[in-house]
């Protein structure tokens, strides 16, 4: 699905516009690998290296990044007052953002605000430092919205990559450091993290992206991430310490209900789905403790597990994005690795090679009942995640993953249904 985003150049109180317009590009909105390149996308288009402000929304299908110059000189053209734009609603955004830039709402992330990439660059080039390199330019914008912030590093031995979470998921970079330290082959290199500031510096990856990425990545990721689980047995402690969320049976039905009966999104539920859903609460409750107690151990989950979050490149393959990890159930990463592409056939053979480990590990375990079960302890896992994150973000950037919450609680009758049936 196409939208527009209009680009608003801001310098001095004033906005860039071409022949009276603020510039505009076209983006889609399907294609997963896109939603990384229009934040590069726009900042090219008016020469601009910063993000002021996260993406605001201004109807559907229609977006405004509001954007600067911090390291590039700032372009010559027509300047004008956020004022005198012809569509209303642009002058509107624009002119709160403005007055947000002085003042910041709660809950925006550090990254809009004013010094912040002189304390990373100054951060990133001591590192680098250390390691022999040199920064060579600016750092450039991959994403940055309310989430996280991810910026790609030239040097003169090539790209590394820095990464910052926000205050739900800053726990992220110890976590990172502790996977790393236990396997180093399974995630990307570090250069550098800063625990307190959930910061982290790192090597690039081949096949890192959905146009390089070599085919069999999800095979090889299902063959091998059980492995790493079973294997974080041992380090549970150690992934506590640094943070890492316990979610366990109690924890994740205590996180649906209170998605199930607080989220805002629940207003998008027509009256019947939100009776169906009202109908099964109990029951997710109950196939939640079944599914936990099915004799397979917490360990190490990442918490979205699928494609978009590994690097292959026919020999290597790194897990990235450690941002949700957790100490949790195993086989929800496997079920969400098997079934996060909607456009394919349910990939059984995925979910398969991905529990042999366990089948082995815990002959008694009922793995097969585990399995009936994912779809809707996953549902509910997940649900609990993106009820937290629009609890601990800003109102203005819910949209940016708005939908999701009502999106999985729609599925849950059907699931329970067909889970009771097995």
């Amino acid at each position: 699905m196409s939208a527009v985003a209009h680009v608003a150049l801001l310098h001095q109180g004033r906005v860039l516009v071409v022949d009276g317009r603020l510039p505009e590009l076209e983006v889609d909105e399907d294609v997963a690998e896109h939603e990384d390149e229009r934040f590069m996308r726009a900042l090219d288009l008016v020469g601009a290296d910063v993000y002021l402000a996260p993406m605001l929304r201004v109807e559907k299908d229609r977006y405004l990044d509001v954007v600067g110059c911090r390291g590039l000189p700032v372009p010559h053209g027509t300047w004008v007052g956020p004022t005198e734009l012809a569509d209303p609603d642009l002058s509107k955004l624009l002119a709160g953002t403005l007055r947000e830039l002085g003042e910041p709402p709660a809950l925006r992330p550090e990254w809009f605000r004013a010094g912040w990439y002189d304390e990373v660059e100054a951060w990133v080039d001591e590192h680098l430092a250390a390691t022999g390199r040199r920064r060579t330019g600016v750092m450039r914008v991959s994403r940055v919205w309310s989430i996280s912030a991810v910026l790609r590093v030239p040097t003169d031995a090539g790209d590394v990559w820095f990464k910052a979470s926000c205050d739900l998921f800053r726990s992220e970079a110890a976590l990172h450091r502790v996977v790393a330290r236990h396997f180093p082959d399974d995630v990307p290199v570090l250069i550098a993290t800063d625990d307190d500031r959930g910061w982290l510096l790192m090597e690039a990856m081949r096949g890192a992206g959905e146009s390089d990425r070599v085919p069999g990545a999800d095979a090889a990721l299902a063959e091998r991430w059980g492995v790493v689980q079973l294997a974080s047995l041992e380090v549970l402690d150690e992934l506590r310490a640094a943070g890492a969320p316990v979610r366990g049976a109690d924890v994740t039905v205590a996180g649906f209900r209170r998605a199930a009966t607080e989220s805002p999104e629940l207003a998008s539920l027509t009256p019947e789905q939100r009776t169906a859903l009202d109908r099964v609460m109990d029951e997710v409750e109950r196939m939640v403790h079944e599914f936990w107690d099915c004799g397979v151990p917490d360990t190490l989950n990442h918490g979205d597990l699928h494609l978009g979050n590994v690097a292959y490149d026919g020999s290597v393959l790194r897990v990235f994005d450690l941002t949700d990890s957790c100490v949790s159930h195993p086989l929800l990463d496997g079920y969400h690795l098997a079934h996060f592409d909607e456009k394919r056939p349910s990939e059984s053979a995925l979910f398969a090679a991905f529990v042999a480990p366990w089948r082995a590990a815990f002959p008694d375990a009922r793995i097969d009942r585990a399995a009936e079960l994912a779809p809707v302890a996953n549902l509910a896992f997940q649900a609990d995640t993106f009820h937290r994150i629009s609890v601990a973000t800003e109102p203005a950037s819910t949209y940016e993953l708005g939908g999701v919450v009502a999106y999985l609680l729609r599925q849950l009758p059907e699931k329970v249904a067909a889970a009771r049936e097995g």
